[in-house]
């Protein structure tokens, strides 16, 4: 975890990849971003649309972590491996197993790294953390072999501790995990029916919500969400939420985006915005 010190600051710390916004940019190569409580529109480039000053700042017992954005870029590779397949792909298309695993990858690494996620949802996890790795080890050791049985060990006895004293430097270790290991320690990379559908028009709008779903246990399972890759790509899970009569109108899908953003929307096209913001 040393490899996420650095002496260098990075002050604009983006919770949605920059490649990602870029897939809804207009001719001028901006998007048009709404304000949600405010009923504001501003055309914007990526690297002005959804970041926070210091968000993946982490200090821990007088070390800080400020090297976390670096290691997203880790997603952005998931996802212009991706973007450069998807042309491709029918609509509706089960993906195969290879594709699948690096949706899945993309997926919960953006559900878990939003502003708005509330660490104390991870903090049962982050105490049984070698009993979840053990449920799946060999299936970690072949997929994800960076992720460390010691140093699992290591964490959950020094959060235990941290969670029972209440002491700072647990939230830290919490935050720090959520935003490393627990994505791919956490989710089920086996289960879930996820679907993809591809327009020649562009439909969607997409937030600082990218991926909506509602509960984490069914993000875990990849049910019942839906994350609009491009204005033109949806991918999904069927559930209570996300149903079939949802997705085969993308103004209902679009509402539903729009429902479960938390300040801003986004869109190539402004009077998608517009739409929204004045209902």
């Amino acid at each position: 975890m040393t490899s996420l010190i650095s002496s260098q600051k990075v002050s604009k710390q983006h919770f949605v990849p920059q490649y990602y916004i870029k897939q809804f940019y207009n001719k001028n190569n901006k998007v048009y971003r709404g304000c949600i409580k405010y009923n504001h529109i501003k055309e914007v480039t990526a690297a002005q649309t959804f970041y926070v000053p210091g968000l993946y700042d982490i200090e821990i017992l007088g070390m800080c972590f400020n090297k976390i954005e670096s290691y997203y870029s880790m997603m952005e590779n998931y996802l212009s491996q991706l973007y450069n397949r998807l042309p491709n792909i029918n609509d509706e298309h089960i993906m195969n197993a290879d594709m699948t695993k690096t949706l899945k990858s993309a997926i919960a690494m953006q559900y878990f790294r939003t502003k708005d996620m509330n660490y104390d949802i991870f903090t049962h996890y982050c105490t049984n953390l070698v009993s979840i790795y053990n449920e799946k080890k060999d299936f970690m050791l072949d997929e994800f072999s960076f992720i460390n049985e010691v140093e699992l060990s290591d964490f959950e006895k020094r959060i235990k501790k941290g969670v029972r004293k209440n002491k700072k430097y647990a939230l830290g270790l919490i935050r720090l995990l959520q935003y490393t290991v627990l994505p791919f320690l956490l989710a089920d990379f086996k289960g879930g029916n996820i679907k993809i559908i591809y327009h020649k028009t562009n439909k969607y709008i997409s937030s600082d919500k990218p991926v909506v779903c509602t509960n984490i246990e069914e993000i875990l399972r990849f049910e019942n969400f839906l994350y609009p890759l491009a204005p033109n790509i949806l991918v999904y899970s069927l559930g209570a939420d996300v149903t079939e009569e949802l997705i085969r109108d993308e103004n209902k899908v679009n509402e539903y985006i729009y429902k479960n953003a938390k300040e801003y929307i986004i869109s190539e096209d402004e009077t998608k915005i517009t739409r929204y913001l004045k209902n």
